[in-house]
């Protein structure tokens, strides 16, 4: 049976997931990405599969999906902290072990979490947006191309890149993203980390990490995780975009990301 579970984050404001019980002391727990939520098909897959066999829990970051609270101030610690709250909640739930399944901008937040919490014993990551030095750029020349007769891709990006008007719009104070306002604070502190530097750090073995990819991700190119390391599997999912949740690509890797999870 599916559980709503209601929680506060450090702010006070009340953040909201499904859990899914079973007798374990393991628990799979979602993070997912810059503006979605974890009611996403792509997730529910995974939780069809595991469902009876080890505990899940999906919640949504402040500002998205079920939960309250404001999405303007988005960075990569607070949503760190409300990741932290939720182990936590499920500490007092008896879980020992955590699995975390993170997709895009969440893969950000659970490689931070994974280095300071030890109680983290797995990682698949779902085209994990870890380069925000260099994708910030891409995505800031997408922008600006937009109505030029041009492809950019990720090869030619820098060849339009111009740093000084890059420069002003990461400083503006606010803007809109799709249907939320967000201040400059995710920008500001993103605009110079490649996340993929953090791995150095994880004291996890690297059989315990799985990178699920598709190769047609136009808005986290593959090749912008450059640096990786070399012993982490990756699948690589053929004619994938960044959602990976179309039947045929999720048939490409829902085996492969079940088996790692259990």
């Amino acid at each position: 049976m599916t559980q709503l579970v209601e929680f506060k984050n450090q702010k006070g404001e009340v953040l909201r997931g499904l859990f899914n019980e079973a007798q374990s002391d393991k628990a799979v727990v979602f993070a997912h990405g810059f503006e979605w939520t974890t009611v996403e098909r792509k997730f529910k897959n995974i939780v069809d599969a595991l469902a009876g066999k080890i505990n899940l829990f999906r919640f949504d970051f402040s500002g998205c999906g079920l939960s309250d609270g404001n999405f303007s101030d988005l960075t990569v610690d607070k949503l760190g902290r409300e990741l932290e709250t939720a182990l936590t909640l499920l500490r007092e739930k008896g879980i020992k072990e955590f699995y975390l399944v993170a997709h895009s901008f969440g893969g950000c937040v659970a490689l931070k979490t994974a280095i300071k919490n030890m109680a983290v014993k797995k990682i698949l990551f779902l085209a994990p947006a870890f380069n925000q030095k260099e994708l910030m750029r891409f995505w800031f020349v997408v922008s600006q191309m937009k109505k030029e007769p041009v492809e950019i891709t990720w090869e030619n990006f820098k060849s339009y890149l111009n740093e000084e008007a890059f420069a002003q719009d990461v400083a503006r104070r606010e803007r809109m993203t799709k249907e939320h306002l967000l201040l400059n604070d995710y920008f500001a502190q993103n605009e110079k980390v490649d996340f993929q530097n953090l791995f150095d750090e994880l004291k996890l073995e690297r059989e315990n990490i799985l990178i699920v990819h598709g190769d047609k991700d136009d808005k986290v190119p593959p090749k912008s995780n450059n640096k990786l390391p070399v012993e982490v599997e990756i699948i690589t999912v053929r004619g994938g975009d960044h959602d990976l949740q179309r039947p045929d690509m999720t048939e490409q890797y829902l085996d492969g990301a079940v088996d790692f999870l259990t």
